[in-house]
């Protein structure tokens, strides 16, 4: 007889599970009988890796998918809670466990109650379990789960986008505005839009004219049967890093027809600094060492100082760090918490013109004028920062204007 495909059921759940941090989690696996156990696992060998669907939508509810979801489980969570009968240990990782603990899945609440969460990411890439989801979850209010997905044609892994319920009744929809998606997957001249039916879950794109370009983290409101899409991060070229929304953009859902509502008024002056050789910056290791120094904690410091040395082949120049975002410029520094929205991580005022500087992002430093400099001082910040982020770095380095 060939081996079954299928593990035997556990005669107890003690041999299901090996290590539960939260005792309502083992409860609900202890309370399940051997028929629904053995449903329970089958759906696990099933659905414990992302699957796409073949249909619009295609309905993947599973009591794996449901427990995972009402506890908000991690990869993790569900790695340490339940025996594999199928792979070793090494093995496991191979492929992402379906998991939720997501970030930036939308949340919608629903007028009869039903909570709708779409899509998301488990951790960043540099995780094994890293997956970008495209799947919507539905919470009804007597607890009941089910769980949706589709054709990565139809919906591709999508997150950080915006969900604005519109309509009522049998219009009732959620428009899908960005995600931050994977990096072969972005488009810089296209803002992806979609329409979700929440009465039957079947999702299509919108064909929506003009474009934002590649956003997400953005903020959507609804206004007048607008969609009015405001901060977060764009890609508009496909030379260029995400680089700040600034601008104010309306979707109008009659014509849908985007429109950037700032454009004839915000003259901002933007530009931003990168390696010639497009290497990641050091500054993050930089930051590291100086606070370890001032914490006087040596042997982090120097962890942080001998990476800094391989990645850039000399001794870091901490000096020039630290001078880095202080232009010889008259000005002032700015305390505003409103920047901490904004992301600035400095800001200073010169000539009355706010001067911020992002430098979160190792892909690049960003700098945003909310203003016009004169073109001698715009040369200055610019050529001096230049100057010392080349020392920095030890590479030479390039402005781009935006």
């Amino acid at each position: 007889m060939p081996q079954s495909p299928y593990p035997t059921p556990p005669s107890s759940i003690a041999k299901f599970t090996r290590y539960v941090r939260n005792e309502s989690i083992y409860n609900d696996l202890k309370s399940l009988d051997s028929q629904q156990l053995k449903e329970f696992l089958l759906s696990y060998q099933a659905f414990k890796h992302q699957i796409f669907g073949i249909q619009n939508p295609t309905n993947i509810t599973n009591p794996f998918y449901q427990w995972v979801i009402k506890h908000n489980l991690s990869a993790w969570d569900i790695q340490k809670s339940i025996i594999d009968c199928y792979h070793n240990d090494t093995n496991q990782n191979v492929k992402p466990i379906w998991s939720q603990a997501r970030m930036g899945q939308s949340r919608t609440i629903l007028p009869d109650g039903r909570i709708v969460l779409i899509g998301g990411e488990y951790e960043d890439a540099y995780d094994p379990n890293f997956c970008i989801y495209n799947d919507v979850t539905v919470i009804y209010p007597n607890g009941d789960i089910k769980i949706y997905n589709y054709p990565k044609s139809v919906f591709p892994p999508t997150d950080f986008h915006t969900a604005t319920l519109i309509g009522s009744g049998d219009s009732e929809h959620i428009i899908i505005i960005g995600s931050l998606g994977y990096p072969e997957d972005r488009k810089f001249s296209h803002t992806p839009v979609y329409r979700l039916n929440t009465r039957s879950f079947k999702i299509e794109q919108v064909a929506a004219r003009n474009s934002i370009g590649w956003i997400h983290h953005h903020n959507a409101v609804l206004k007048d049967n607008r969609i009015i899409v405001t901060g977060g991060q764009v890609l508009i070229d496909e030379t260029m890093p995400l680089l700040d929304n600034i601008d104010t953009w309306v979707l109008n859902l009659n014509t849908l027809i985007w429109k950037n509502i700032t454009n004839l008024c915000r003259k901002w002056q933007r530009f931003y600094l990168k390696r010639q050789d497009d290497s990641w910056l050091s500054l993050y290791h930089y930051r590291q060492l100086d606070y370890q120094l001032d914490s006087n904690d040596l042997q982090q410091a120097k962890h942080h100082s001998e990476t800094i040395e391989h990645l850039i082949g000399k001794a870091p120049d901490l000096d020039s760090y630290r001078l880095l975002l202080i232009p010889p410029i008259g000005h002032e520094v700015a305390f505003d918490d409103s920047d901490e929205l904004n992301g600035y991580d400095t800001t200073l005022y010169i000539d009355g013109i706010k001067v911020g500087y992002k430098t979160s992002d190792d892909s690049c430093i960003q700098v945003i004028i909310e203003g016009k400099l004169s073109d001698d001082k715009l040369e200055l910040l610019q050529q001096n920062l230049r100057h010392k982020l080349e020392k920095v770095e030890n590479m030479a380095c390039e402005i781009i204007d935006i």
